[in-house]
C-alpha cells in the first residue's frame, strides 16, 4: 500500500535504479549543474553520491538553497532518466527544513503538477512533499490537492494519500475541504484504494454524516480487506457511529459465510477490544 512506509521512501525507491558507480559528492548546486549539462548516455551518480549531496540540505543556508531552486526546477522537467526523481528527492529534503514552506511556497504549482505524472515515483513524491509543506503553508498546498481529488481520473492511492493529508491538516474542518473529500469518497474505486481511504479516515477521526456513511457502507463490501478496514474505521469514529453500525457489525460477527478474519474483528469491535489508531 502506498505511503504506509516512511514518507521519504516514496522518493527513495528510485535508488534501486541508480548506477552503483562511485564518484565524489559535490555540493547541491554543482551536483545539479553537472547533471543538467551531462551528455546523453552519461552514467547516473550512485545513490551514495546523491545521498551525500542531499544530506547537506539540512545545514545549508537559505540563500544557498534559493540559488539552487532554478536548477532543481529544470531538473524536475528534464527527460534525463532519474534526474526528475533526484530533484524531487532534493525538494523533499528542503520541505523538511524549518523554513521549507518559505523556500518552496512559489514552487507549489510545479510540485503539484507532478501528481499527474506518468511516473509512479514522481506522483508519490509530489504528495509526500506537499504533505510535509502543508504543516506550514496549508493555504498554498491544499487547493491544488483538492483540485486533484475533483478531477475526472479514477481514484488511486495518490488521491487516498491526499485525503489523509487533508484530514490531518489544520483545515480539516473547513467546509470546502470536507466537501472535496466527501465527493471523492463516493466515486467507484478499487479495493486497495478503498482500504487506504478508510485508514485515512480512521487515523484522523474526522467525521461528517457523509464520511460516516461511507465507512458504514464499506462494512458490506465484497472485499474482506475493505471490510476489515471499515470495521476499524467505524470503531474509530466514536460511539454514535458504532451505534449506527452495530447491527451490521453484529451480523458480520455471527455469519458463518463471512471471512474468519472479518468475523473475528467484528466480534472484537462488539466487545470494545479494538485499538483506536
Amino acid at each position: 500500500m502506498l505511503f504506509r512506509i516512511p514518507a521519504a521512501c516514496a522518493v527513495m525507491l528510485y535508488a534501486r535504479e541508480l548506477s552503483q558507480a562511485q564518484q565524489p559528492a559535490p555540493n547541491l548546486r554543482s551536483f545539479f549543474e553537472q547533471r543538467l549539462s551531462a551528455k546523453a548516455g552519461t552514467a547516473p551518480p550512485s545513490y551514495e553520491a546523491l545521498l551525500a549531496v542531499i544530506d547537506t540540505i539540512g545545514t545549508s543556508t537559505a540563500t544557498d538553497i534559493q540559488s539552487t531552486l532554478r536548477l532543481l526546477s529544470l531538473a524536475l522537467q528534464s527527460t534525463t532518466p532519474n534526474l526528475p526523481v533526484e530533484a524531487a528527492f532534493a525538494y523533499f529534503a528542503i520541505a523538511n527544513r524549518s523554513d521549507g514552506g518559505v523556500l518552496l511556497r512559489d514552487r507549489v504549482p510545479e510540485l503539484a503538477a507532478l501528481m499527474a505524472s506518468s511516473d509512479d515515483r514522481l506522483r508519490g513524491a509530489a504528495v509526500t512533499i506537499l504533505r510535509r509543506l502543508t504543516q506550514s503553508i496549508p493555504g498554498a498546498t491544499l487547493p491544488p490537492m483538492m483540485n486533484e481529488l475533483r478531477n475526472a481520473s479514477r481514484p488511486n492511492l495518490v488521491k487516498a494519500e491526499i485525503v489523509r493529508t487533508l484530514l490531518e491538516s489544520s483545515k480539516r474542518n473547513d467546509a470546502q475541504v470536507l466537501r472535496s473529500v466527501e465527493t471523492y469518497l463516493y466515486l467507484e474505486a478499487d479495493p486497495p484504494v478503498k482500504v487506504a481511504n478508510l485508514l485515512a479516515i480512521a487515523a484522523n477521526r474526522v467525521k461528517t454524516p457523509a464520511i460516516a456513511g461511507y465507512a458504514i457502507s464499506a462494512l458490506t463490501d465484497k472485499d474482506k480487506h475493505v471490510q476489515l478496514a471499515a470495521i476499524q474505521t467505524v470503531y474509530s469514529l466514536g460511539a454514535d457511529v458504532r451505534d449506527q453500525s452495530r447491527s451490521i457489525v453484529s451480523k458480520l460477527a455471527r455469519d458463518p459465510g463471512v471471512d474468519q478474519a472479518v468475523r473475528s474483528m467484528a466480534e472484537r469491535a462488539l466487545q470494545g477490544k479494538l485499538t483506536v489508531p
